[in-house]
């Protein structure tokens, strides 16, 4: 899941804090303005509550002013409270329906109760209104990052970031986490040349920058630069959307460079604490456990990707660990299960059909073979195989089909032709 922290993207000088226009009557003598004014002040001063008191009791008093609706939906979203943020802006929208930056606001209460759509259409009537305001630009922006899960509109997603981020860099070109992020855009898009002259840009006006970091470690990592890797994601920060993959990748960077496991491991630990959405991070650490022979600590991380997203190649992983075990009936548990979701892997029924066959079970093992044929009918071993247990269950017809059938795809494989030979007499 991509954190709510993202909302930390759009920086609190960019939410719109409004000013009513100035009328004829003496501010003293308009309870309404004067409360307005000290809401100004406190909402400056970061004092958020005082300053939502303040502009409620103005729209108490006079209920028809924009501005006041809005800038209770600015303190509002500064505490966190965005149900009652959510319902000014509509409101302020509702009076004053071509102010983008009401629009803005919206998008940020909609996108952190993590109602994406209505904030992405929020957003685009925002910069539609303002197609030039960073604060609109900026908003749309950080909810496309933020509905990029689940992974079906990831690409579409970081694709639209694009355009707008290189529209932000132009309107900002200092803007150090502007560049980092489209670096990061482009990462996730496999475009690594633009993400790497990107990143570093970010990194000559912030070394920090975390999106620029991450950029650059994902680049380093793809390339086998695993010291470089290391030294951009321990610049990550915790709060980067990203950062349980960061430490990830920082793990598997310490081991490629011969750490000792221990190393590693701490930086999965962290991962584990970060508690990512992703299934696949988690499935990911119990490969890279698997590995390092660590088997208790590969067993807890996929059976939280399980936990997480029911990922079917932890069902598998954890049927082999437990295969070799002899646990019998756990493999076949998570066989069974890794086949229900994901029925379309040929080798993983056929691994299955091998355990079965091992247990004595020939019936079932040949109807995983067959199955996996079926998904897959040109693999010569699992055809010779699928032909002996044919003819050890008494399916001589089908025995020699699959025989004849061998012979005709792989005529090349000699030994398992002798095989066929001997073993049909």
């Amino acid at each position: 899941m991509l954190k709510a922290s993202l909302r930390l993207l759009l920086p609190i000088g960019l939410l719109l804090i409004l000013q009513i226009p100035v009328l004829t009557q003496d501010i003293e003598n308009d309870p309404a303005r004067k409360l307005f004014s000290e809401g100004l002040v406190l909402l400056r001063e970061g004092k958020f509550e005082d300053a939502l008191a303040a502009f409620e009791k103005s729209a108490a008093i006079s209920p028809n002013q924009p501005a006041t609706f809005g800038n209770i939906g600015t303190a509002a979203l500064r505490l966190g409270k965005l149900e009652k943020a959510e319902f000014a802006l509509r409101k302020a929208i509702d009076l004053q329906p071509g102010q983008s930056g009401f629009h803005a606001n919206l998008c940020e209460a909609l996108g952190r109760q993590k109602k994406f759509s209505e904030a992405i259409e929020a957003c685009n009537e925002g910069v539609r209104l303002n197609p030039t305001g960073e604060m609109e630009n900026a908003s749309r922006l950080t909810e496309y990052f933020q509905a990029g899960r689940p992974d079906d509109l990831r690409q579409g997603n970081y694709a639209r970031a694009v355009v707008i981020l290189e529209s932000l860099v132009r309107l900002r070109p200092s803007a150090s986490r502007y560049h980092g992020m489209l670096a990061h855009a482009y990462v996730r898009l496999e475009r690594d040349a633009d993400a790497l002259a990107a990143a570093r840009t970010a990194l000559q006006i912030d070394p920090q920058d975390s999106f620029a970091n991450f950029a650059m470690g994902s680049i380093f990592f793809e390339l086998g630069q695993h010291v470089e890797a290391i030294e951009s994601f321990s610049r990550v920060s915790p709060d980067h959307p990203h950062s349980d993959l960061a430490r990830f990748q920082h793990a598997l960077s310490e081991i490629r460079r011969g750490r000792h496991a221990v190393e590693a491991g701490k930086h999965f630990d962290v991962a584990f604490k970060l508690d990512p959405a992703a299934d696949e991070v988690y499935h990911l650490i119990g490969i890279a456990y698997s590995e390092m022979g660590l088997q208790e600590e590969a067993v807890a991380a996929y059976q939280k990707a399980i936990e997480k997203g029911d990922n079917p190649g932890s069902h598998f992983a954890l049927a082999g660990i437990y295969a070799k075990l002899g646990d019998f009936e756990r493999a076949s548990t998570f066989y069974r299960k890794g086949i229900e979701i994901k029925p379309d892997t040929p080798s993983y029924i056929k691994r299955f059909g091998d355990l079965l066959l091992d247990n004595g079970n020939r019936r079932e093992a040949l109807e995983m073979y067959k199955r996996s044929l079926a998904i897959r009918p040109n693999e010569p071993g699992v055809i010779f195989d699928t032909a002996v247990l044919s003819l050890k269950l008494g399916e001589k017809d089908a025995a020699l089909t699959y025989f004849t059938i061998l012979r005709s795809i792989a005529p090349n494989r000699e030994r398992l032709l002798e095989q066929c030979f001997l073993i049909w007499g």
